[in-house]
């Protein structure tokens, strides 16, 4: 690693954007182990009576979740919403149109907002969008709006016989996923037809609440080039919308086959010029409409994985989520805080069991390393990103920066700085806040022997942020950040 003089200075008065809470959310999908055997799995002894496992919702809890995605994912684009409406007796189970299992439907709608409500999550359904007879049609999403919302009609009728009399109040829907892919039910060739079938998906659902908003279905430009553009050309789809999808998985491998560090951090730039060209497509469709909405990037699901989907038992290896894998998701929050004025949801995919933050089986839980990244990236939510300049050596001889850094301020007399630093060597590094005077501090740090540590059941403590010792005052300080590691520094004034 070349030498170089590391230093973080912030610009208080550069103001980025607020960071929306959503930024932390999770997503949750009737894949095998998720749903059932994840967060809700009746007749085990670490369940209540209604099915809701308490060990997963607590850590859940802990995690102050503010938004989490359901029912797919895939699955949303075959799932009809009365196949999880009404009492719980009265279900039909089915094959899972994606997958080889069967679905009691005893985890449906009602239980879905119950679960956010337990949990302090604001609930996003997703509606299956597509063109084939197996797909929801328009008027059958807009009776899934008056489920949820309405407070008389048939739909609510069947909802109080759920044991749920008032409205639900789901206020965020998403339009399909993935629609542009083969694994969709009916999926879409054409950007533009699925920008006119979503058109009627949102008069018919507006017409049932009015202060629903919308999240489109958009891709990355690895997938498909042509998608957003061709998209968002379509200017009542513009103005109607109120979020553009985005998902991210970026492959890091299994054991000895895994993603080098070094490799998954410059991939991890790549993702960000990425992110930057959807980010000017949007601003640039702004001043083409020439209105004061601003569509947000919604990155409804993303997981330095993606999932295994025919050895199904892969997804629940103890060792995939190492330190580097904590280091990585640090990495994907940072700079999605540094992009908060148009971003305003992530949801980690998923929550519970196949990649998720959470491991659930007969013995309990398992929190993998990057479960602790969102423990101590909470206190970010609400606050506001400010501008940082980072000077760092660059990691492995690559053109990446060893430290990554995003900054926020909370108000007037507090400052977080969330630092990674990528590293194998310990780095000293100059602080300088001109305005802002430090008088106490403190900090956590997150690390561990090296970069393939990981927790298991035998050793679930093995990555676990703990106290970071920092004692630092005035507007130009140093603090050394340890190798491979993660901190978070509360600055106050």
């Amino acid at each position: 690693m070349a030498n170089s003089d590391p230093s973080i200075s912030i610009n208080l008065n550069s103001i980025i954007g607020r960071i929306n809470p959503f930024i932390l959310g999770q997503f949750i999908e009737h894949f095998p182990r998720q749903i059932y055997g994840g967060i809700y799995e009746e007749g085990s002894r670490y369940s209540d009576s209604d099915g809701f496992r308490l060990d997963v919702e607590l850590a859940l809890k802990n995690l102050a979740v503010p938004l989490l995605r359901w029912p797919g994912g895939n699955y949303t684009s075959g799932y009809h919403w009365k196949w999880g409406a009404g009492p719980k007796e009265e279900r039909i189970s089915r094959k899972n149109p994606h997958w080889e299992e069967f679905e009691s439907h005893h985890f449906g709608t009602t239980e879905f907002v119950e679960y956010c409500r337990r949990i302090g999550a604001e609930p996003l359904i997703c509606v299956g969008v597509g063109r084939s007879e197996e797909n929801p049609t328009p008027e059958e999403a807009a009776a899934w709006v008056r489920y949820c919302n309405s407070t008389n009609g048939p739909e609510a009728e069947l909802r109080a016989k759920a044991g749920y009399p008032e409205p639900l109040n789901v206020r965020w829907w998403g339009l399909g996923n993935e629609c542009y892919g083969p694994w969709q039910i009916g999926y879409y060739q054409k950007a533009e037809d699925y920008g006119e079938d979503i058109l009627k998906f949102i008069k018919a659902m507006k017409k049932a609440d009015s202060a629903i908003k919308f999240v489109a279905v958009g891709t990355t430009l690895f997938i498909n080039r042509k998608w957003n553009k061709r998209l968002l050309l379509n200017n009542d789809v513009a103005q109607k919308i109120d979020a553009l999808s985005w998902h991210h998985y970026l492959q890091i491998g299994y054991s000895e086959e895994r993603m080098e560090h070094t490799k998954a951090t410059l991939a991890l730039r790549k993702v960000e010029k990425n992110l930057d060209q959807v980010i000017k497509l949007i601003q640039d469709t702004h001043k083409r409409l020439g209105n004061n909405k601003l569509i947000q990037i919604a990155i409804d699901e993303w997981n330095e994985y993606g999932w295994e989907e025919v050895d199904i038992e892969k997804n629940a290896l103890p060792e995939q989520y190492d330190l580097a894998h904590a280091l990585y998701t640090a990495g994907f929050l940072n700079l999605i805080i540094r992009r908060a004025k148009n971003i305003s949801m992530a949801n980690y995919s998923p929550a519970v069991n196949t990649r998720g933050l959470i491991f659930a089986d007969h013995r309990g839980i398992l929190l993998r390393s990057s479960y602790y990244v969102y423990q101590m990236y909470k206190t970010c939510a609400g606050g506001f990103s400010i501008s940082s300049k980072v000077e760092s050596p660059k990691l492995g001889g690559s053109n990446a920066l060893a430290l990554d850094v995003a900054s926020v301020k909370v108000n007037d007399n507090k400052i977080y700085l969330f630092v990674i630093n990528r590293s194998l060597e310990n780095l000293p590094c100059q602080v300088i806040i001109p305005d802002f005077y430090v008088k106490t501090s403190s900090g956590t740090i997150m690390t561990a022997e090296n970069l393939r540590s990981y927790n298991s059941f035998k050793h679930p403590d093995t990555i676990k942020p703990g106290k970071f010792d920092v004692a630092v005052l005035g507007k130009d300080f140093s603090v050394t950040f340890p190798k491979h590691s993660i901190s978070v520094l509360l600055l106050e004034n």
